[in-house]
């Protein structure tokens, strides 16, 4: 990836991942893995820390379709202890070993073409011959997040789903290990985003949104609220904008 040159200069004043506590910069990929192990370890800080991971994800097959140059496998998949979620694994025809992405969104059935339009990620990337595992919210209402007890910020336990369906995807025998991505749109964004940074087992990621850079004059840019990083023991916020009267709560204070 090369910085386009209109924006290679440009900078809003945020402090570079590369820069650490005490003014170095990294510069070699060696210096890169101990800086990044450090920004993870301050997060989990903030944000809470995860659940143990789940060594081998039950996945049951519910039903499949033929579809286009792909089967479609509706499936239940362990991503907490306690907790599954239904979604779909599509599946590309062919021999040997096929690259896959993970595919997050409000729910997994605009990502397979039978929802909001221009949200299928999931079946544009079978087409392609991309296997796409295709999930949604825990609970099944993104803005009322079932974090299974987790003691987590909502936005931390995506990321912590995204990590047991990397693994699922890993022990599939169609799929290559070395080749897992995970991408998605909107809240799938922020949940693409923050599943990459978390588990380095992703490949490629990518991954679109009003909002990934904080900022707190534009409504979109929501990390504030409560199903993100706003989520509180003591008190619960009014959703929209942080203001006097609805002031910030939970890691993202701290963020």
């Amino acid at each position: 990836f090369v910085v386009p040159a209109a924006w290679a200069e440009v900078s809003d004043g945020r402090r570079s991942p590369l820069q650490r506590a005490d003014g170095s910069v990294v510069k070699t990929p060696a210096e890169w893995a101990v800086r990044r192990a450090e920004i993870r370890r301050e997060w989990f800080a903030l944000m809470g820390p995860w659940p143990e991971p789940i060594a081998t994800p039950r996945v049951e097959v519910l039903g499949e379709t033929r579809r286009e140059n792909f089967t479609e496998q509706r499936i239940r998949i362990e991503v907490a202890r306690g907790m599954r979620l239904d979604g779909y694994l599509l599946v590309p025809d062919g021999a040997g070993k096929l690259p896959a992405v993970l595919v997050p969104y409000y729910e997994p059935e605009s990502s397979v073409g039978r929802g909001k339009p221009q949200r299928d990620l999931g079946l544009q990337l079978a087409r392609r011959g991309i296997a796409a595992l295709c999930i949604g919210s825990p609970g099944g209402d993104a803005f009322k997040p079932d974090v299974a007890g987790a003691a987590c910020q909502p936005l931390a336990f995506l990321a912590y789903i995204a990590s047991n369906a990397c693994t699922a995807l890993t022990q599939h025998p169609r799929i290559d290990a070395a080749r897992i991505g995970v991408v998605g749109h909107s809240y799938g964004g922020k949940w693409a985003m923050f599943a990459a940074c978390f588990d380095e087992r992703f490949a490629a990621a990518a991954w679109s949104d009003p909002g990934i850079v904080f900022d707190e004059t534009r409504v979109s840019i929501n990390y504030q609220e409560p199903w993100y990083l706003g989520l509180d023991a003591n008190t619960t916020r009014a959703r929209g904008l942080v203001t006097a009267e609805n002031p910030r709560t939970g890691a993202y204070r701290e963020l």
